[in-house]
């Protein structure tokens, strides 16, 4: 498994321990470390001596180092690990074990271990609800949560979908959005082909009107955003689900039986043509998973075959991922004359270790990647302007491109609306079956700039608190499949190229949304349903490095 940083929705270790945990082939590979996940006792097993019962118990501001505490597991597991291909190194423990190893670990390595208050494990039932409040609960100037990317998640998981993009589901990723009234909508974002959403006939930009009994046009209690984020986010394989959707042709009903969908993480590459005939290379691009390397150096040769004079980069839902490959993908648009020798994003850990990466020992500098991952030179189409668009989904290793490109004076232009905000990264922690994702470092350009908590935005896109860079605020077009010259957030760039200005209608659209934002203060209630309403196929936060 890669132990690439997770630049985010997007994994490191001190170089000791990467013998234990890792292998290190040059580029940084995933923690190859999985346990047994399960049980229910809270209880310190008898495998020790006093010694051992003397490190269970807290003792305020005493930290004991991580690895004695490290694959000892409640439920160990027997066997070959699939993540490292030799055995298991499990062995028995107990809950506390792994709650004073996340305690430790995160006192180690946690970018703000030192806003963490120090809290009792014996107090939690399981390290799973311990880990959730071993983080920062400050806030930023903006008044968000200063860490919003803190999460765990089931390790057989997490190598289905971040490492093999497989999700369980319909192949349909659903966004949702509150309307000018306050009311929740949901809307079906992209079909998978061959899936068998596409084959029932579900596309982009169906409303969902009804999810198993769940009617949204009504106001939703706790209990009906659970079903819905079950149903539209974390639905079981084999089961069957119903929907009533707002189609063309009005209502329709469908059952869907969900199944493990693997989701091409490159849906559109294309060549247009301006107004003025300028040729333009588009690519629709939504995870940073190594699936998507070859493609998208596929369509990289493309574009210099085609000659292609300006670049779209559409990463409206693209939440983050692998940083190796965002800086690969960087260095496609700059080429070398730009990026040699420069850096794509200098991670930058607490306080408690020094240049190096802590977790392999190696430089904590990621430069532009002029190779492949199998060390084949990469395809550039040497640009010094690209456009990028952009939605709040866009997030982490997709940020990462935006200000390492800006870093390197290649001019950058957002097309869409603000971005997320995450200049944090982390590498994903497994431990006895389940993978921790805590921030561990925050990254910075060849500049040294890095500060865009709050997420870029258009120039004109009025956000407070973002870092503004040239472009246009355009809302998501639902109406037009991805590449159609008429959908809004493309139409808006292929104007840019040929004017070097917004339209009229990105103009009155800031206008509104800026009004919108002022009158949904009265739906304070309302927006926190938002919030927990998941806007994306991903769970919250970016797994993947960056």
């Amino acid at each position: 498994m890669d132990r690439s940083p997770v630049v985010s929705k997007t994994s490191h270790f001190i170089f000791s321990k990467s013998f234990k945990r890792c292998v290190i082939v040059f580029f940084l590979f995933v923690c190859a470390v999985g346990c047994g996940s399960g049980g229910s006792s809270n209880s310190v097993s008898d495998n020790g001596d006093a010694g051992e019962e003397a490190r269970l118990e807290w003792q305020q501001g005493v930290y004991p180092n991580s690895e004695l505490f490290m694959s000892q597991c409640e439920t160990p597991r027997n066997g070959i690990d699939p993540l490292s291909g030799r055995f298991y190194q499990d062995s028995l423990g107990s809950l506390l074990h792994e709650s004073f190893y996340l305690r430790s670990f995160v006192n180690e390595f946690y970018l703000w271990y030192d806003e963490v208050e120090d809290r009792n494990p014996r107090d939690f039932a399981t390290p799973q609800e311990y880990f959730d409040v071993l983080k920062t609960f400050e806030e930023t100037p903006s008044g968000q949560e200063k860490d919003e990317f803190h999460w765990s998640m089931d390790t057989a998981d997490y190598i289905k979908q971040f490492e093999q993009n497989i999700f369980a589901g319909f192949g349909v990723n659903f966004v949702s959005q509150r309307d000018g009234q306050g009311l929740l909508r949901v809307l079906v974002a992209f079909v998978q082909e061959g899936s068998v959403g596409d084959l029932a006939g579900l596309k982009r930009g169906m409303r969902v009107i009804e999810a198993n009994g769940v009617n949204f046009e009504n106001e939703l209690s706790d209990s009906d955003i659970d079903k819905v984020n079950e149903v539209l986010f974390r639905p079981s394989v084999g089961q069957q689900y119903s929907f009533k959707m707002q189609t063309s042709n009005g209502e329709q009903d469908f059952d869907l039986i969900a199944e493990d969908v693997a989701m091409e993480p490159v849906q559109k590459v294309a060549v247009i043509e301006s107004e003025l005939n300028r040729k333009v290379g588009y690519i629709q691009f939504n995870d940073h998973v190594s699936s998507a390397e070859q493609p998208l150096i596929q369509a990289f040769a493309d574009f210099n075959e085609n000659n292609v004079e300006e670049l779209i980069l559409d990463l409206r839902y693209n939440s983050g991922g692998e940083l190796d490959l965002a800086a690969r993908l960087a260095y496609m648009v700059a080429g070398a004359a730009q990026s040699r020798e420069k850096i794509f994003n200098q991670q930058q850990f607490n306080d408690k270790w020094g240049i190096n990466d802590p977790f392999t020992g190696l430089a904590s500098n990621t430069p532009f990647f002029s190779f492949s991952s199998n060390l084949r030179p990469l395809p550039s189409v040497n640009l010094n302007r690209v456009f990028v668009i952009t939605t709040d989904d866009t997030c982490s290793a997709s940020e990462t491109i935006i200000n390492g490109l800006r870093g390197i004076d290649v001019d950058v232009i957002q097309i869409g609306g603000k971005t997320c905000g995450k200049p944090y990264g982390f590498y994903p922690e497994p431990n006895c079956g389940t993978t921790y994702f805590t921030v561990q470092f925050r990254g910075v350009n060849h500049k040294g700039f890095g500060d865009y908590e709050v997420g870029f935005a258009p120039a004109n896109a009025n956000e407070a608190f973002a870092i503004e860079i040239p472009g246009c605020f355009v809302e998501d077009d639902l109406t037009r499949e991805w590449g159609d010259k008429e959908e809004a957030m493309l139409a808006e760039a292929l104007r840019w190229i040929d004017s070097q200005t917004c339209s009229e209608q990105s103009e009155l659209s800031a206008q509104k949304t800026l009004e919108k934002r002022f009158y949904k203060t009265s739906f304070v209630e309302n927006d926190q349903q938002t919030k927990r309403l998941i806007p994306s196929k991903r769970i919250p936060g970016v797994i993947k490095t960056f």
